[in-house]
């Protein structure tokens, strides 16, 4: 798994690239990349989305992550009575509404971000989705580990 200091050291990596673009927030909504920058990895059952500013990280998800280099989190009831919502993109909208309320300019994923959270940006929006990949270049040690204990696998 990726590690939390890993993770915090590519959030800082993050920041630099919105001050490059002058942006208030940025929404991480692709969810290798929300793994990428908070070290919690959703299940396939659920959306999590991370909105990052100058001075938090906030995870927006439908169940407490037992380990997550977000400042803080926000749930959403995923699971209803043993059945998944499938109105799970309009409780995340709901939740970064007033997140996003006196935002000038956004980055976000424009090949992930769906409608209803386009709709939560009030100002410019600005496509993170090619610094996102040339972050991603670089590997970090746990992403290293990662690949070698992958590829022990194959060896095995």
């Amino acid at each position: 798994m990726l590690t939390v200091s890993g993770s915090t050291s590519r959030l800082e990596r993050l920041r630099s690239v919105m001050q490059k673009h002058r942006l208030d927030v940025s929404v991480i909504t692709n969810p290798k990349n929300v793994y990428y920058f908070s070290a919690f990895l959703a299940p396939w059952t659920e959306k999590a989305i991370l909105v990052v500013r100058a001075d938090q990280a906030i995870l927006v998800c439908g169940t407490e992550p037992a380990v997550s280099a977000a400042t803080s989190v926000r749930t959403y009831e995923a699971n209803a009575i043993g059945t998944l919502r499938l109105d799970q993109n309009n409780q995340i909208a709901a939740a970064i509404k007033e997140l996003l309320s006196k935002t000038k300019r956004v980055g976000t994923e424009f090949a992930f971000c769906d409608l209803l959270l386009r709709e939560c940006i009030q100002g410019d929006a600005v496509d993170l989705g090619p610094d996102i990949y040339q972050l991603r270049r670089c590997k970090d040690p746990d992403e290293l580990e990662l690949i070698y204990k992958s590829a022990a696998c194959i060896d095995a």
